[in-house]
């Protein structure tokens, strides 16, 4: 006897990557047993894709869906239901002896009672999944009506699932000739009330069960442990980048002001030697150089040539040529400073564009040594 089975989840939306990513046999490690690689091209999809993000992302085709058709201007809370994820398959031994053919009549109807349940502009997905030990099918929806995000509206308490799996049995697996299981019990319904007498056909049924069970465990474990794998992985990975670029913007802020100082400083000492060069003309004139010099009142050069003859009334030539050792002194020591000033400068542009290009890239130098999982 083979019975219908039909299952859903909620889903949030921090699960929502790991659902594709067990979807689709995204490439990485899939811990659940059942999967054989060399049978994963037998899967396919039977959800139209067409207006749909190519390469798929779940997640952003609910958030747009979301975003068109709720009806509420306010945030989506953090642990709303954002998808409803559901298996659609029956016993193995429905599937036994039927060809690749048959099996996607069954499930192309099994996919239009989802379209008809859930509205087909909601569904995101209908994967048939042909590479574990029972062909079976991963469909999700965003359970959006009448404008409202709500898991209620379409399961309603324990009754509301059971109603969706009774009409699941007279839309889908009535015609396939299966049973339905029996309601709110872990037994299979049995279409006769006599007990079987046989205790070697019953012996066989509670093998057939118990297998089916191993293999939805296995599946469960498998996408639980993914789930949480996921989960962790990115917690741990969007932490450690929060961490690495607010230490960036710290260093190029740093820089910034240091390199801006550093310019201003060499601005304001190649004006004060422009400056000097100017008042030259006058060199020989040593009154009216003096004159020149005392008009550069921010000068720290002519200050220092002022000085040296700070108590003399009117200059002379011996005047000139004893400020003209110190201009020579002080425009020496400030070509110095100057040119310590562009190497540091230099310096810093260079830290500062390597920081920019590893902060654009967003794979920082220091994240090389990766996350230890």
């Amino acid at each position: 006897m083979s019975y219908i089975i039909a299952r859903v989840i909620k889903v949030k939306s921090t699960a929502i990557g790991a659902m594709q990513y067990h979807n689709d046999r995204a490439p990485g490690e899939h811990l659940n047993p059942d999967i054989d690689p060399e049978r994963t091209h037998l899967n396919y999809e039977l959800h139209d894709a067409e207006g749909c993000y190519l390469p798929r992302k779940y997640a952003a085709e609910v958030d747009a869906k979301i975003a068109a058709n709720r009806a509420s201007g306010r945030k989506v809370r953090k642990d709303a239901v954002k998808l409803v994820e559901g298996i659609i398959t029956a016993s193995p031994e429905f599937f036994e002896g039927k060809s690749e053919e048959e099996c996607r009549r069954f499930f192309e109807d099994a996919y239009e009672f989802v379209c008809a349940e859930m509205g087909a502009e909601n569904v995101i997905h209908f994967t048939v999944h042909m590479d574990e030990t029972t062909p079976h099918a991963h469909w999700g929806a965003v359970p959006i009506k009448d404008g409202r995000l709500s898991w209620k509206a379409f399961f309603d308490g324990r009754g509301g699932l059971s109603a969706f799996q009774d009409r699941c049995f007279e839309k889908v697996g009535k015609p396939w000739g299966l049973d339905r299981g029996e309601k709110h019990s872990g037994r299979r319904y049995r279409e006769t009330a006599e007990m079987k007498r046989d205790l070697e056909q019953e012996v066989e049924e509670l093998r057939e069960q118990k297998a089916a069970l191993i293999d939805e465990i296995a599946y469960k474990d498998g996408q639980l442990y993914e789930l949480q794998d996921a989960v962790v992985s990115k917690e741990i990975e969007i932490d450690q980048l929060k961490s690495e670029v607010k230490r960036q913007r710290s260093t190029i802020d740093r820089l910034e002001r240091t390199i801006s100082g550093l310019e201003e400083r060499l601005d304001k000492a190649i004006g004060n030697i422009i400056e000097i060069a100017d008042t030259m003309r006058w060199r020989f004139e040593p009154q009216n150089w003096r004159k020149a010099l005392s008009r550069l009142v921010d000068n720290p050069i002519a200050h220092a040539a002022l000085a040296v003859r700070q108590n003399v009334a009117r200059w002379v030539e011996k005047d000139a040529r004893a400020a003209d050792r110190v201009i020579k002194r002080e425009v020496k020591s400030v070509r110095k400073e100057l040119g310590a000033l562009a190497a540091e400068a230099q310096q810093m542009r260079k830290s500062g564009k390597q920081l920019e290009s590893e902060r654009a890239s967003g794979r920082p130098e220091s994240r090389s040594k990766g996350v230890d999982r």
